[in-house]
């Protein structure tokens, strides 16, 4: 049996959560496994800013990680209700008009796309009854409107005070808190 060191960073550019620990072969072949999931959770590191990691990544981040402070039971009680709408953004315009374009692109695509106006841009998303969902869709979406940056959030905690407009082009206003 063989230890392996194992070191783990996760944060956008520069130190973030760092934690390194030796391993045995068997976690070194676990560790292996779970790579492509945690480098998916690197690359979105603005979801755990936000709280809105699925629960499943956070779980998996846990138990790699050995953190003794997080309780397993309250990762479970972070599901959320069905009601509530998840939400890829995949743009942000200035203007209208130019967030308009990228909102028919979507619906031609097959999306269910609305404009949000959030901190003065319209911002495009893609809706979803789901978590499961909308992350399912995320890739789909980066690639089709060539997007890489598109992100998912929960739609009530990214815009938590809104109001619908009727414009034109309808849209929901983000109102501040």
């Amino acid at each position: 049996m063989e230890d392996y060191d194992l070191h783990l960073t996760i944060g956008p550019n520069g130190p973030g959560l760092t934690h390194s620990r030796t391993i045995t072969d068997d976690e070194a072949k676990d560790a292996l496994d779970l790579q492509t999931r945690i480098d998916a959770i690197a690359r979105d590191y603005d979801c755990l800013v936000a709280q809105s990691c699925p629960v499943a990544d956070l779980r998996t981040l846990a138990e790699l990680l050995n953190f003794p402070q997080v309780d397993q039971s309250k990762l479970e009680n972070q599901s959320h209700p069905q009601h509530d709408t998840w939400i890829v953004i995949f743009g942000a315009d200035r203007t209208i008009e130019s967030a308009n374009f990228e909102i028919k692109r979507a619906k031609a695509l097959g999306y269910n796309a609305e404009l949000v106006l959030l901190d003065g841009w319209f911002r495009s998303v893609a809706t979803f009854d789901t978590e499961e969902e909308a992350f399912q869709s995320l890739t789909p979406i980066q690639a089709e409107m060539n997007r890489p940056d598109a992100y998912v959030r929960l739609l009530n905690r990214w815009c938590e005070n809104s109001t619908q407009v009727d414009f034109e082009t309808p849209y929901t206003k983000c109102d501040a808190t």
